[in-house]
């Protein structure tokens, strides 16, 4: 879940955290998915740009990431 925290919150400073594995894979997970619905995070949290990262994303967590959408939306 940390992937979406990271894709949903522009203030998070992950800099004490950079070196661990675990959160390298979630910022890249992370960019994945802003890569692929930049437009829609843009346009609902104009949000901070994330690098682009063209890599596959897993479309099996796709109901996940959309109820974060709509709950952070949501509780704005």
């Amino acid at each position: 879940m940390l992937w979406l925290e990271i894709l949903l919150n522009d203030r998070l400073d992950l800099t004490p955290w950079q070196t661990d594995p675990a959160v390298q894979e979630a910022y890249h997970t992370a960019c994945r998915w802003y890569t692929h619905y930049r437009r829609l995070l843009t346009y609902l949290f104009n949000r901070a740009p994330l690098p682009i990262d063209s890599g596959p994303i897993d479309f099996r967590e796709y109901r996940t990431f959309a109820e974060a959408v709509y709950f952070t939306y949501a509780h704005r």
